[in-house]
């Protein structure tokens, strides 16, 4: 481990020499320093340095008071949450890397692991949207921070690089692999802060939400003009021939 360590309760420690030191209420001090966590701890763990470290919301950022907050509230009962579905959530790395760009090294990548499945799991029409012996990666940026909260976190040290090419027949594909990657301090939270405030404070990701679910009504109850592919595909490209032409007006106004 490293010598940062975050333990339960929230508890940063620092483990140097044979000695250890709490950090906890100094947390603002090491964001920059290499951090691991003990096995089984949880997201509300993660809330408590957060909410007992000076200054620390400032830095991160992300509506992270407004979310810790939420996630330290007793868990609403539900039948029908998502969050159920989810072993432990996850922290890992991925660059992606083409020619032109590199993308992915500033900030951790943050979601949510499903249970070993026994099962193929399949959608209301039939799909297979996951094999028998496969775990389904979920998005977490709409869940509420008090259904995560009493998660296992989990560290994947597998970095991924990913080929970005944009002509390249592998594109998105992974093509290598390195077993070591190291997280500060600051990219653990702020990787977590980052997915779960994608949409903004609560109240705006639950309008988001709602506004989802709605969408999806109005096309089962056939509310919604549907369209071919091939006609979005059509449309999609008549504005991006528009948008060129746009642009290279203003390239030749600005000449």
């Amino acid at each position: 481990m490293g010598e940062l360590i975050l333990k339960k309760g929230g508890q940063l420690w620092k483990h140097s020499g044979g000695k250890r030191k709490n950090l906890t209420k100094s947390a603002i001090r090491h964001l920059f320093d290499i951090c691991d966590l003990v096995p089984d701890i949880k997201l509300q763990d993660i809330f408590l340095l957060v909410k007992s470290s000076l200054g620390i919301t400032l830095v991160l950022g992300n509506w992270c008071e407004e979310i810790v907050s939420e996630g330290l509230k007793p868990p609403k009962r539900t039948n029908d949450s998502d969050a159920q579905k989810v072993e432990y959530l996850e922290l890992y790395k991925s660059i992606y890397v083409s020619k032109d760009h590199c993308y992915g090294v500033g900030r951790a990548e943050f979601h949510g692991i499903g249970h070993l499945l026994k099962k193929d799991e399949r959608d209301k029409f039939g799909n297979v949207t996951g094999k028998k012996g496969n775990r389904i990666k979920y998005a977490i940026d709409l869940t509420p921070a008090y259904e995560l909260a009493r998660l296992p976190v989990l560290i994947n040290k597998k970095m991924t690089i990913i080929n970005d090419e944009p002509k390249s027949k592998n594109r998105r594909q992974t093509v290598a692999e390195y077993d070591g990657a190291e997280f500060t301090l600051g990219e653990i939270l702020y990787g977590i802060f980052w997915e779960m405030s994608f949409h903004g404070p609560p109240k705006s990701r639950d309008a988001t939400l709602e506004g989802l679910k709605q969408q999806i009504k109005d096309i089962d109850e056939g509310k919604v003009k549907m369209i071919s592919h091939k006609k979005a595909l059509r449309t999609l490209r008549k504005m991006q021939a528009r948008y060129k032409k746009r642009i290279g007006r203003g390239k030749r106004i600005a000449k």
